[in-house]
């Protein structure tokens, strides 16, 4: 007579044996005095519905991995952040439906989406996520500060297929982040929904291309944001360069900001909204890029179809 069923795992064994010998060893690690620690416990894969973060033993380097810097700081609040981040990109790569079954909260999502592409590589291997980067570049779309057609600043709606698009060029393009920057709340959970819709929801199965995209965005209130956080991923100071359908100043070429990049300096091509980023944001950023030029005076090119221009040209050297 038996009063309940127990299932550990999708598979079929030849004796009861050994499934017994799991579910004692599962249980007997909750038992006070088990485990090395009190809490050892309590940060293991499942127990809040997240997989364990990344663990790392001696030596420092082995056959050229190395122990991620941060890990060897010292500095506790950026060893928890990477601790969680880590934990949220490996539950998101190997266990999507833990993902989707608990969301994670605000605080996470921002970690998810800053660690997606950092931690995915790492832990599918080099041809796990089919995309690679070239350089060291990424795309930020600004919602504030733009300008309005009386060359006012304001802020701006998000545009879904903003979104899509520019996350898909990115994605063509080995672009290694696209910021969405918006400092209105609204603004950024409607971003948040999106994108969580694509890469963890029904869109994520429907679309995996899509998802493959989205999974580049990451939501930030603001410029300065956007750049802290390039800088600690890359570890050096951030180039930024805007871009606008007006001269303001001094610009420099395609073929000027291509050789940057190939130096391996991280650059931040900056996109605006509305009609394009006000002049404080332009005066903020260390270049602007050469305005896209047509056969004509008209020049009103949707940012979408600017950041494929520009990123086409970058990458495939046609200027």
């Amino acid at each position: 007579m038996w009063t309940g069923r127990f299932q550990v795992g999708d598979y079929v064994m030849t004796g009861g044996e050994l499934a017994s010998m799991v579910i004692m060893d599962a249980v007997a690690r909750l038992i006070p005095g088990v485990l090395g620690g009190e809490d050892s416990s309590t940060s293991d894969s499942f127990m809040d519905h997240r997989l364990e973060h990344a663990q790392y033993t001696r030596p420092e380097s082995f056959l050229g991995d190395r122990v991620p810097e941060v890990l060897l700081s010292g500095n506790h609040g950026r060893i928890q952040r990477w601790r969680i981040r880590s934990s949220l990109a490996r539950t998101f790569v190997r266990r999507p439906d833990l993902l989707a079954a608990h969301p994670p909260d605000p605080e996470e999502t921002v970690l998810l989406e800053s660690g997606i592409r950092r931690w995915k590589h790492c832990f599918t291997g080099n041809d796990g996520c089919g995309y690679y980067h070239m350089h060291k570049l990424y795309t930020a779309l600004i919602h504030y500060p733009v300008i309005n057609k009386q060359d006012r600043p304001i802020g701006s709606a998000l545009t879904t297929i903003d979104l899509h698009d520019i996350a898909r060029a990115s994605m063509t393009f080995g672009v290694r982040g696209f910021f969405v920057i918006t400092p209105y709340p609204d603004q950024a959970e409607l971003a948040g929904q999106v994108i969580r819709h694509w890469t963890l929801g029904v869109g994520s199965r429907l679309n995996p291309s899509r998802k493959q995209a989205l999974e580049l965005i990451r939501v930030t209130d603001s410029f300065d944001n956007a750049v802290a956080q390039i800088q600690e991923t890359e570890n050096q100071p951030v180039t930024t360069i805007a871009t606008s359908a007006r001269t303001h100043g001094q610009t420099i070429s395609i073929h000027a900001l291509k050789q940057t990049l190939k130096a391996e300096t991280p650059c931040l091509l900056v996109f605006g909204t509305a009609w394009g980023l006000a002049d404080e944001l332009i005066h903020r950023c260390d270049m602007q890029l050469e305005p896209i030029s047509g056969l004509g005076e008209y020049n009103h090119l949707s940012v979408r179809s600017a950041a494929s221009i520009y990123l086409d040209r970058l990458i495939n050297g046609k200027f």
